[in-house]
């Protein structure tokens, strides 16, 4: 995220904040910078952990905060106040139930009376989104419920949920957010994306958003993947040997664009295996990987240049664990001498 600029609002001070990705265009294979989410901010005086409420039944809220869903006791039974509209997420209960009492909830009925709210807190800021024709209107709300917090904060309400220092600071050119949750889970390191890995998986699929990396060790195989706002990442091994095409497998597709077929029926019928360079793709399919693959109930696996790897969705750190494994089995059997 950038910090394109800053506005005063009530005495207190909002950034403007666009998200920027790089993608690489088609037609010229150049990469170009384009703008992919715009929102505002205002930075608490202690970091949360992350929280998030929303009444937008199309908001993706998965894609905004790395917390769960959660089931908040209301502080009062009568109407009209009765968040119904409603969905919270958030790493503790408790944390919701203490932040959510009743002068909260009416707060939030009042503003997401007329049109769809969505606040969230990742860290160090209470974080909205912000539609271009009403930048104004999403500033007053964000600093209104960036006065609630402060108040709970200040009584010390929140104490059990503060984060202590360090944490990153926001600044013009970045702002900090958690990892994910299968991530630390797995107890690996978070960092950011490496600036290589990116333009090597956007050349595979360039509308993807890589939010984070992280690295870690699954039996001692050691493995990087990169994270997409916790709703997927990519686990990748390092190859000993670089295959000079992309070789894509895939268990029973619903569109079958086979350009390998093998000499094992029952595998043809059960994969599809795709490969722009014909020869390079039956050198990496060997008899070995084929049996290791059908044994295994692979769904997926990619080979290119130095790295094996596979796309997963809705991580957990069983699944990174389980991918690791197979991935590693699966080098194993990849061709010892050069490919091409």
């Amino acid at each position: 995220m950038v910090a394109n600029r800053r506005v005063e609002v009530d005495g207190v001070e909002v950034l403007g904040l666009n998200g920027r990705g790089i993608a690489i265009n088609p037609d010229t294979q150049l990469p170009y910078v384009a703008v992919v989410a715009s929102m505002m901010a205002v930075e608490l005086s202690r970091p949360l952990l992350p929280f998030l409420v929303s009444n937008d039944l199309f908001e993706a809220v998965g894609e905004l905060s790395p917390a769960p869903p959660v089931q908040v006791d209301l502080s009062a039974d009568e109407d009209p106040y009765d968040g119904r509209t409603w969905r919270v997420h958030c790493v503790d209960e408790s944390m919701a139930t203490a932040l959510l009492d009743r002068a909260a909830w009416e707060w939030l009925e009042q503003q997401g009376r007329r049109s769809a709210l969505t606040l969230w807190i990742d860290g160090r800021h209470v974080v909205a989104s912000q539609p271009m024709s009403r930048a104004d209107r999403v500033a007053r709300r964000l600093v209104g419920f960036h006065q609630l917090v402060e108040r709970r904060l200040a009584s010390g309400e929140l104490d059990a949920w503060a984060v202590d220092p360090p944490y990153p600071e926001v600044t013009n050119h970045s702002v900090g957010v958690f990892d994910p949750l299968y991530v630390r889970d797995g107890g690996w390191s978070f960092t950011p994306v490496d600036r290589e890995l990116l333009f090597f998986l956007w050349k595979i699929r360039p509308a993807s958003q890589y939010g984070g990396m992280f690295r870690g060790e699954v039996d001692d195989t050691s493995f990087v993947g990169l994270d997409e706002a916790g709703l997927a990442c990519v686990v990748m091994l390092p190859l000993e040997r670089a295959v000079p095409d992309h070789v894509h497998f895939a268990r029973r597709p619903l569109v079958r664009r086979d350009t390998v077929t093998t000499e094992w029926l029952d595998f043809n019928d059960d994969f599809t295996v795709r490969s722009s360079d014909e020869r390079v793709g039956h050198q990496v399919t060997s008899p070995r990987l084929m049996e290791y693959l059908y044994d295994h109930r692979v769904h997926r696996l990619d080979v290119k240049g130095d790295w094996i790897f596979v796309r997963l969705r809705r991580p957990t750190a069983e699944k990174v664990r389980q991918a690791v494994r197979v991935m590693a089995g699966a080098r194993e059997l990849l061709p010892r001498h050069g490919v091409g």
